[in-house]
């Protein structure tokens, strides 16, 4: 099951002690901070969480496999997350906790 943002307001209200509305006013106001920062292009870091970057992709030609025809995407902006230790499969970690990439 996926974490919602409801969720997250519950486990502020319950484990910090603010009310609903105030533990909805946090979450939001966080998820805006994180939207603004990565729209400027901007990295974000979270200390004990990872980093994510914003990329840019150049457009390239593609071809629709049904009709064959020859066609130009656009360009476009990608979130990559970088060396986050829970998001890497097990066989990526080496005995003492250190990375191995293959």
């Amino acid at each position: 099951m996926a974490l919602t943002k409801e969720k997250i307001i519950g486990s502020i209200y319950h484990q910090v002690g603010l009310s609903k509305n105030r533990s909805r006013l946090v979450v939001e106001t966080l998820f805006e901070i994180i939207k603004q920062t990565l729209e400027q292009g901007e990295d974000l870091l979270v200390s004990g969480f990872g980093k994510f970057v914003v990329k840019e992709k150049s457009a390239r030609r593609g071809r629709n496999p049904q009709t064959t025809m020859v066609l130009k995407t656009d360009d476009k902006s990608f979130l990559e997350p970088h060396s986050l230790q829970f998001f890497l499969h097990p066989s990526c970690l080496l005995q003492g906790g250190r990375f191995r990439y293959p």
